[in-house]
């Protein structure tokens, strides 16, 4: 445009034999046409993108973006909304719903992102379960994919649909009940682990000693464990060394005084006490310390106060105190052996 003003401008202008004066006064004239006719064209577009960014910011564009973030959770809100488009329970049925999403896996899994694909193929499977809920092949398809996302209770509960429906057919699948058990013994083990971590701190914050050496949760099914209102109950051995006999208490709370829980293990006479010699008031209860001296203590106390005693560790995971008559030819020897 600007091109053919410019000839305009000189074919207006063509004389011939100019006098010096008409051509000087000519010649002003085109300049001052020539500063009009460039004020005149267009200024150049400002608002587009740099010329040295446009790739990087057509990539930034929901419409023209080649790939989108490996994390599924990490979307743009014009992203969301075109997926709304696509994925949107109001704007598709469940069979459109899974069919566009077995594409999209299929598309994610040949270009090698296998998160983007496993959480689609998810998607997947779940659109066509609302389909047809007693389909048996997406929920192994479910199973297997929050297998790989590491969802075990997602995991466990597909293979639980597909064995009740296979059971009603008198079937069975051996690959889902291995992967079902073996799912189900690691939320377990990741749940024990989770709370024995909880105890641990809950043991340190009350400045009990243990020994490290030592199983805190030894094999067995009586072993420290926190309470609701986050106080320790602990499993507790009583030694009697003039009888040789021992008593297992398998709760024992930190809360509860040695006193009371004395009264309780001799609410009735032992077998072994034919005397009926062992009454709470004629006591003496001991444990041995890290100095490797008896520590007599005071049966008032509440066993979480005894075991933050400085000289008192915990081994195994089973405190154990001595139970002697005291003032006995019994308790004197007792104390000797540990001079």
């Amino acid at each position: 445009m600007c091109d053919n003003a410019s000839r305009e401008v000189g074919q207006k202008h063509e004389k011939e034999g100019y006098t010096e004066e008409e051509r000087a006064e000519l010649a002003a004239k085109l300049e001052q046409e020539l500063d009009d006719w460039i004020d005149s064209c267009e200024k150049p577009y400002t608002e587009g993108w740099p010329e040295d960014r446009w790739e990087e910011e057509m990539e930034k564009h929901p419409f023209f973006m080649s790939r989108v973030s490996d994390d599924p959770t990490q979307v743009s809100p014009l992203i969301e909304g075109l997926q709304q488009l696509k994925y949107g329970e109001e704007y598709n049925t469940p069979d459109e719903l899974a069919q566009s999403y077995k594409e999209d896996g299929n598309f994610n899994y040949k270009h090698k992102k296998y998160t983007q694909a496993v959480y689609i193929y998810t998607k997947d499977c779940r659109s066509a379960l609302q389909f047809s809920p007693q389909y048996i092949k997406p929920m192994h398809t479910a199973a297997k994919c929050c297998l790989e996302l590491k969802n075990n209770d997602q995991c466990i509960q597909f293979c639980n649909q597909i064995l009740n429906i296979l059971k009603k057919e008198n079937k069975q699948d051996d690959e889902i009940l291995k992967l079902r058990d073996a799912r189900m013994k690691e939320a377990r083990e990741r749940k024990l682990k989770e709370t024995q971590e909880k105890i641990k701190k809950a043991i340190d914050l009350k400045k009990i000693n243990i020994d490290n050496d030592s199983n805190l949760f030894p094999d067995s099914q009586w072993s420290v464990h926190l309470q609701s209102d986050g106080s320790l109950v602990w499993p507790v051995i009583f030694a009697y060394p003039e009888n040789n006999q021992t008593d297992f208490v398998e709760n024992f709370e930190e809360t509860t005084s040695m006193k009371a829980q004395l009264e309780e293990i001799f609410k009735e006479s032992p077998a072994w006490d034919g005397d009926q010699n062992y009454k709470v008031d004629k006591l003496n209860v001991y444990f041995a310390g890290k100095d490797k001296k008896l520590h007599r203590i005071n049966i008032d106390q509440s066993l979480g106060s005894i075991l933050q005693h400085k000289q008192y560790i915990v081994n195994n995971g089973t405190p154990v105190f001595f139970v002697v008559i005291a003032k006995s030819k019994v308790e004197h020897a007792f104390l000797e052996s540990y001079r």
